[in-house]
C-alpha cells in the first residue's frame, strides 16, 4: 500500500500539458507547466513560465478594462518567449561542467568564453568583454551613481558602494534532495535544493553603503531569475544547507497537490541603473546566517556575520513577487526545536477552521459552544506535562488563554460547509501575527484546519515557530479518521490521537 500511494504521489507531481505556444497557453495551463518544470528541475523554462504568467495576467486585466492596446502589446510580449530546446539544454549542461572544470583549474579566461556560449543558447546577449574603464554613470537617477562594471551577465555580485567595488558569491548548482513520510492513507513528499556545508566560504558584513547587483540582458526583467531565501541547516549526520523547493501530498481524505515551497523567502527591492544594471536590496532584518540568489538553476550564497536592517523602500509590488512568510528574522531551524529548552506550548487555534457537516450548515453560532468543548476536553485528554512528556521538554511553559479565544472572532462566519479549503502556510504565517504574548523562544501551537463529519476525516497542522518573529520554523499536517464516535467525543478522540502520531511518527530530528 505505501508503495502505490508513493507511485501516485509522483505521477501526479510529474504530470504536463502537452507542449504549444505560450501565448496560445490559458492562465492555468501556464501555472500547471510551471509546476511541471519546477519538479523536473527545469529551471530556466521556469523562469521563462513565471514571466508568461505576469503577462498572461496582465493581458487577462487588461482584456477586462477593454484596454485592447495594453492588451495587443502584452499578447506580443508573450509570443516573444522561448523555451530552450531539449538539445540546447544537453548543450548548456555540458558547457557548464566544462565552466566548473576551467574555474577549478583556475583558467577564467575559458570559463568566460565558455559562459558567453552558455549565454548566446539561452537567447541573452553575451557579456560585454570588460572596459577599460572599471566603470559607467547611472542614466536612470537625477543624482549621479558610479555602476562598477562586472564580468557576467546573470549573476550576483555583493556591491560596496562606498569603495565602489565588487565581490563574487559563491557559485554552486544545487542538488535536489527529497525526504518522504508515508503513513496510512497519505503519502508525503518534500523536495529541498541543497548545497554541501553549514555555511558558505563568502563572508559579508553589510551596512547602508553596501548591497548587492546584477547584469541582465537588456530588456530582462530581473525580478523573473531569482529569488532571495534564507537556508535551513537540515540533517543530523551531515548537516547542509537547505532550500525548499516545493511538498507533494496525497491523501485518502483530501485528494492529491503539489504546492511550491516559498516560506523562507525574502522579499527585494530592484533598482534599474540602467538598460542591464539593477541594484538589489533586501527589505527589512537580515539575522546572521546562510542566504542564497536561486535562480536558472544555480545558487548564488554567501554567510551574514551579523544582523543587518535595511533602510531600503518596500519593493515595488508591481514588478516584485513577495512572501507574507519571508523568513527575515527568525534565528532558528528545524533541528533547533529538539534542542531548544525555551519552548512555549499555545494549544489549540481554531481560527482557520471548516467544519464539513451538511445538516449543519447555517448554524455556525449555535455550534461555536463545540469548538470550546473540543478545546477544554483536549486540555484534559493531553495535559500540558503530558505533552512536556512526549516532546521530552520537562521546561514546557504554556500561554493558552489568547490564542485558544481567538476563534471567537476570527473564525469565517460560515465555518461549515462543504467547501474543503486547504489552508496554505501564508494563511498560517499571517494568523501567527495575531499572537498576543510576552514570550521568547520557539513556540508550539495545534491547528485544526477540518474535521469532514460527512467522510469522518480531518485535516490538522503542528506548528513550530519563532515567538519574537512570528516566523514559521517547520510544520507537520496530519491526516486520519474520526473515531467515529459522537459528535464531540469522537473529534476529540482524533485530535488525540493526531498528536499521539505526530509525536511518534514526524517529532524527530532530520538526518
Amino acid at each position: 500500500m505505501k508503495k502505490s500511494l508513493f507511485i501516485l504521489l509522483m505521477s501526479l507531481s510529474f504530470c504536463s500539458f502537452a507542449q504549444k505556444p505560450l501565448a496560445d497557453c490559458s492562465l492555468e495551463e501556464l501555472q500547471q507547466q510551471k509546476g511541471d518544470a519546477v519538479a523536473q528541475n527545469k529551471m530556466y523554462d521556469t523562469a521563462v513560465y513565471t514571466k508568461a504568467i505576469n503577462l498572461r495576467t496582465q493581458m487577462d486585466a487588461a482584456t477586462k478594462t477593454e484596454d485592447f492596446t495594453k492588451a495587443a502589446a502584452l499578447k506580443q510580449q508573450l509570443k516573444s518567449l522561448k523555451l530552450i530546446s531539449p538539445g540546447d539544454v544537453e548543450k548548456i549542461n555540458k558547457l557548464e561542467e566544462e565552466i566548473k572544470k576551467a574555474v577549478a583549474a583556475e583558467d577564467y579566461a575559458k570559463a568566460g568564453e565558455l559562459k558567453k556560449q552558455v549565454e548566446i543558447l539561452k537567447g541573452n546577449k553575451p557579456p560585454e568583454t570588460a572596459k577599460s574603464e572599471n566603470t559607467k554613470k547611472s542614466v536612470s537617477n537625477s543624482a549621479a551613481v558610479t555602476i562598477p562594471a562586472v564580468e557576467f551577465v546573470n549573476q550576483v555580485y555583493f556591491w560596496n558602494k562606498e569603495e565602489n567595488s565588487v565581490k563574487s558569491l559563491e557559485y554552486d548548482t544545487p542538488e535536489l534532495k527529497t525526504e518522504t513520510n508515508v503513513g496510512f492513507g497519505y503519502a508525503q513528499a518534500t523536495s529541498f535544493w541543497c548545497v554541501q556545508g553549514t555555511e558558505s566560504d563568502v563572508r559579508l558584513t553589510m551596512d547602508d553603503n553596501s548591497s548587492f547587483i546584477l547584469k541582465v540582458a537588456p530588456g530582462v526583467n530581473p525580478v523573473d531569475l531569482f529569488r532571495f531565501v534564507k537556508f535551513e541547516i537540515l540533517g543530523k549526520i551531515s548537516p547542509s544547507r537547505h532550500m525548499a523547493a516545493y511538498t507533494s501530498t496525497s491523501a485518502a481524505y483530501a485528494g492529491s497537490s503539489t504546492k511550491e515551497r516559498r516560506e523562507h523567502d525574502i522579499p527585494v527591492s530592484y533598482k534599474k541603473l540602467d538598460e542591464s544594471y539593477y541594484e538589489l536590496v533586501p527589505n527589512g532584518r537580515l539575522s546572521a546566517g546562510e542566504y542564497t540568489f536561486y535562480g536558472l538553476g544555480k545558487m548564488f550564497s554567501f554567510s551574514l556575520g551579523r544582523s543587518f536592517v535595511s533602510n531600503a523602500p518596500p519593493a515595488n509590488t508591481d514588478n516584485q513577487k513577495s512572501s507574507s512568510t519571508g523568513d527575515y528574522t527568525s534565528k532558528y531551524n528545524k533541528n533547533d526545536i529538539y534542542n531548544e529548552s525555551n519552548v512555549t506550548w499555545f494549544g489549540v487555534d481554531f481560527s482557520l477552521f471548516t467544519y464539513t457537516f451538511m445538516r449543519k450548515e447555517g448554524k455556525e453560532a449555535e455550534l461555536l459552544k463545540h469548538i470550546d468543548a473540543w478545546q477544554r476536553v483536549y486540555d484534559k485528554e493531553v495535559p500540558d506535562k503530558k505533552l512536556a512528556q512526549w516532546l521530552k521538554k520537562p521546561g514546557l511553559r504554556e500561554d493558552k488563554d489568547n490564542v485558544e479565544n481567538l476563534y471567537r472572532t476570527m473564525i469565517k462566519p460560515n465555518w461549515i460547509n462543504s467547501d474543503i479549503h486547504d489552508v496554505s502556510l501564508s494563511e498560517i504565517q499571517n494568523q501567527l501575527g495575531n499572537y498576543k504574548t510576552g514570550a521568547r523562544g520557539i513556540g508550539l501551537v495545534l491547528i485544526p484546519e477540518l474535521f469532514n463529519e460527512d467522510k469522518n476525516n480531518y485535516v490538522m497542522e503542528f506548528v513550530w515557530f519563532d515567538i519574537e518573529s512570528k516566523t514559521i520554523i517547520t510544520s507537520q499536517k496530519m491526516y486520519g479518521k474520526g473515531s467515529g464516535g459522537a459528535t464531540l467525543s469522537g473529534w476529540n478522540d482524533a485530535m488525540t490521537a493526531a498528536t499521539k502520531m505526530y509525536v511518534d511518527k514526524f517529532y524527530r530530528p532530520a538526518r
